[in-house]
């Protein structure tokens, strides 16, 4: 069978990518039409196909991030499967993003929003395509999560920065200049996403750890209202993200006791379900009470 690699160029196709999904995925990974398109239609995307006259049977999405490009997601529907489909959509998109002078490609993370942070361990037939394209697993990353109806933060968790003089608080006006410029210096990679909060004036979704003097020890991301797996964790899904602590203030519990400070938000803002994207603290998230939900293979290819 004869078939060419070709840009989406109409919103008949860009559903039929979704019906596609539906056909591929639908039974494991659940997606509604909503999360899919803003994940996968978006100003950062590049989206390749393949068609047999008008139906979608091939599809790769693509994210680019400065000199980073991510495979986002690649569907053959199963009857054209082992054909050479997967393996041409991903020549092209490869062969063009080295053209836009790209210098890594990652697999699931890697733009700017993302399904998965790798290949899903629930994908095994995924694993083994990119293993056998010469691709190679760095490591295992995982998703967690933790049913809020139930929890209460473990006896101790701020016994530690409570006897420091440590403090957590939503932030305010009076400390944007502050937080863009703790992430700006502590962590640069997650600047762009405090900055765009804090431009969405949604300052309740920072929370930060302060010492005894005022000065910023910490911060991390809260989402009330995540849409992503809606299908498979329910409708009220919470969400922490970007946690990070300064390193001169590591060691002291502070990490934790944002965790922990995090949970208690969501649980009073009457989420159901706290999700943590992309991590490899599973012990310490541990202590808290979450549990693996998803596992994945991370991988990246330089130029």
């Amino acid at each position: 069978m004869d078939f060419e690699v070709i840009a989406i160029s109409s919103q008949k196709d860009k559903d039929r990518t979704y019906q596609l999904w539906e056909s591929v995925l639908g039974d494991i990974w659940p997606v509604e039409k909503q999360n899919f398109d803003d994940v996968v239609f978006n100003q950062n995307s590049k989206n390749f196909i393949i068609k047999n006259v008008s139906e979608v049977i091939g599809h790769l999405s693509v994210q680019i991030n400065g000199e980073t490009a991510a495979f986002v997601s690649i569907l053959v529907e199963r009857i054209h499967q082992r054909k050479g489909m997967g393996t041409t959509l991903i020549d092209v998109a490869t062969e063009e993003l080295k053209k836009k002078g790209m210098k890594r490609i990652s697999l699931g993370s890697g733009g700017y929003s993302y399904f998965w942070p790798g290949i899903p361990n629930n994908l095994s037939s995924a694993i083994k395509f990119f293993e056998k394209l010469g691709w190679k697993y760095s490591e295992t990353s995982v998703d967690m999560t933790i049913k809020l109806k139930e929890y209460k933060t473990p006896s101790g968790i701020f016994e530690r920065t409570n006897s420091l003089g440590i403090t957590f608080e939503l932030a305010n006006k009076e400390q944007i200049k502050d937080i863009l410029d703790f992430e700006r210096k502590n962590f640069p990679n997650w600047y762009k996403y405090f900055s765009s909060t804090v431009g969405k004036n949604k300052l309740n979704d920072i929370l930060i750890a302060k010492s005894s003097r005022n000065k910023i020890l910490g911060s991390v991301l809260i989402d009330r209202d995540k849409k992503v797996w809606t299908c498979l964790l329910g409708n009220k899904i919470g969400a922490l993200g970007a946690l990070g602590v300064s390193e001169n203030a590591r060691g002291q519990g502070v990490g934790l006791a944002l965790a922990a400070k995090g949970t208690e938000i969501l649980k009073a803002s009457e989420v159901d379900v706290c999700y943590l994207r992309w991590t490899w603290l599973v012990d310490w998230y541990g202590k808290l009470g979450y549990k693996v939900w998803r596992e994945y293979q991370m991988s990246t290819i330089n130029f």
